[in-house]
């Protein structure tokens, strides 16, 4: 399962290069191409954010629990927010409004089906990540795609709750899944266009992802690709990206050309090259900057220790 290990790694140098250029100008010509401290945040070179910090709440939920409870998800996610646990850093910071919003309903009822924000302008892509954890744990099982589907549900529910952010969620969780299985990008992402989505999805929320499942995404120019944080975009840009380059270094840089959603966009950018091209493939001198790896070692280890139980 060393796969494991090669999307977290990806994910949280992914971000950890993203967040410190969030909400920066799109740059196409100087590109930036090393680790620096942030810029957009003032901590240290290396540091990674919101996305990695929820996926490794959940993971560690799931370790400690040995199966998926989400209410104990959600009190981890809190942690995160109120403790600052699972941080590389000693204080909070880019965690999205709808988390936030979400979060802050959980702490108040404590049922995870009530939390999640249902409108749909506040869909944005803080929930992509979390989904890492299923291909992890199902990775092993035969699993039926309605039963997956509640699955993916209750775990984006905590904070994001609509039919949009849920089929976004079943792609990422598809397209990972296609790739941990041992086929190329190309193959995977053919294998997304074929699937049949109108069983479990509305036609609305279909055509909002048309880009990605019908049309040649890797044919348009980057500067066709919008660089907003909501979730339909940020898997627009992250396929255009991956379909565009061909190692982990460059789907890096190329994601934080396009500007302002640098942090979330290059977090799963990160986390899927990370699939796809393994960890050895990231940069040494990004590597070596990355705040709290022995920790991502740690969760790496524990959650195949409770896998093999």
């Amino acid at each position: 399962m060393k796969f494991i290990k090669d999307g977290l790694f990806g994910l949280a140098i992914g971000e950890a290069f993203g967040v410190q250029l969030d909400m920066e100008d799109p740059e196409f010509n100087t590109p930036v191409v090393s680790m620096q401290d942030n810029r957009a945040y003032e901590c240290a070179i290396g540091t990674y954010s919101d996305d990695t910090c929820m996926l490794l709440a959940s993971m560690d939920s799931f370790i400690r629990n040995k199966d998926l409870n989400y209410n104990d998800i959600a009190d981890s996610l809190c942690d995160w927010v109120n403790e600052n646990k699972y941080a590389a850093c000693d204080y909070l910071f880019d965690i999205s409004k709808t988390v936030r919003l979400a979060l802050m309903d959980y702490w108040k009822n404590k049922n995870y089906e009530l939390s999640g924000i249902i409108d749909e302008k506040r869909q944005d892509a803080s929930v992509l990540s979390r989904v890492f954890l299923l291909n992890i744990i199902n990775n092993d099982k035969t699993i039926s795609d309605s039963k997956l589907l509640d699955e993916i549900k209750s775990l984006s529910m905590i904070t994001h709750n609509n039919e949009i952010s849920f089929l976004g969620v079943f792609i990422a969780y598809k397209y990972m899944k296609y790739i941990i299985d041992g086929n190329t990008k190309e193959k995977a992402l053919a294998m997304l266009k074929r699937y049949n989505y109108k069983k479990y999805f509305s036609d609305i929320s279909i055509d909002k992802y048309k880009r990605i499942i019908n049309d040649d995404i890797k044919s348009l120019d980057i500067k066709q690709i919008d660089n907003s944080s909501n979730i339909v975009s940020v898997l627009e840009s992250v396929f255009f990206i991956i379909s565009n380059t061909e190692n982990f270094k460059d789907a890096i840089i190329t994601s934080n050309m396009l500007g302002n959603a640098n942090g979330v966009r290059s977090s799963i950018v990160g986390l899927f090259s990370g699939l796809i091209y393994h960890e050895k493939s990231i940069p040494k001198e990004w590597t070596c900057h990355l705040k709290r790896s022995d920790y991502l070692n740690k969760m790496s280890r524990k959650i195949k220790q409770v896998l093999s139980m």
